[in-house]
Parts: structure tokens; C-alpha cells; sequence
């Protein structure tokens, strides 16, 4: 089971009236570094980016863009210590354009071959 980290608006990143939040960095599903800035906030003075408070995969968004947020307010979770997975339907883009290079220039060698034989 994987151990779930909740991202917090800190305290401290509160300077003014309001916060909410302004966009998320990443998405659902993309792997996070530790302290690399996840989304940012909003208030009446300033904007202020939310880093990521361990290492993961973002594992749930729990307040949308424009949401108005309170300190210490959960705003999304992190799988910690787990990695993003490339989707096994998905093949590696260097190896899918080799195969399309390859499939374009088969049917051109064929032509040439007829070409050149009559």
C-alpha cells in the first residue's frame, strides 16, 4: 500500500485577506520532486507558489482552480514513493517514429523495384 502525503497551504504562505487558488502546476498523475512547485495561490497582495511536500506521483486534486482556500487547508494528496507509469498501450516515441519511417518507405521501395523491372 502506498503511503499518501496531503499538500497543505502552509500558514505562513497566506499574506492577506483571501487566497484561492490560482492553477495547478502539474496534473493527476505526473510524477512530482520534492519541493518542486505543485500549484500557486493567489491572495489580494501577492502570488505565491505551493511546492510538493515529498517526492511521488500526484495522486488527487481536492480544490479546482479558482477555489478559495483557508491556511492549513488540504489541497490535494501525493503518493509518496511512488513512480508515473508510461502507459503499456503507449510505445516510446523514438521507437514509434522508426516504425512509421519504416512503413512510409516500404511501399517507396516496392515502386522503385517495379519501375526499375519493366
Amino acid at each position: 500500500m502506498e503511503d499518501v502525503v496531503e499538500v497543505l497551504l502552509p500558514s505562513d504562505q497566506a499574506e492577506g485577506t483571501r487566497s484561492q487558488v490560482l492553477a495547478w502546476l502539474k496534473a493527476v498523475g505526473d510524477q512530482v520532486a520534492e519541493h518542486e512547485p505543485l500549484l500557486e495561490i493567489e491572495t489580494d497582495k501577492v502570488t505565491v507558489e505551493v511546492p510538493a511536500p515529498c517526492a511521488g506521483v500526484l495522486h488527487e486534486i481536492l480544490k479546482e482552480a479558482q477555489a478559495e482556500v483557508e491556511p492549513g487547508a488540504v489541497l490535494g494528496r501525493i503518493a509518496h514513493g511512488v513512480t508515473a507509469r508510461q502507459s503499456p498501450t503507449e510505445p516510446p516515441t523514438k521507437l514509434a517514429g522508426a516504425i512509421q519511417a519504416g512503413a512510409e518507405a516500404a511501399p517507396r521501395r516496392e515502386l522503385v523495384a517495379r519501375v526499375a523491372g519493366q
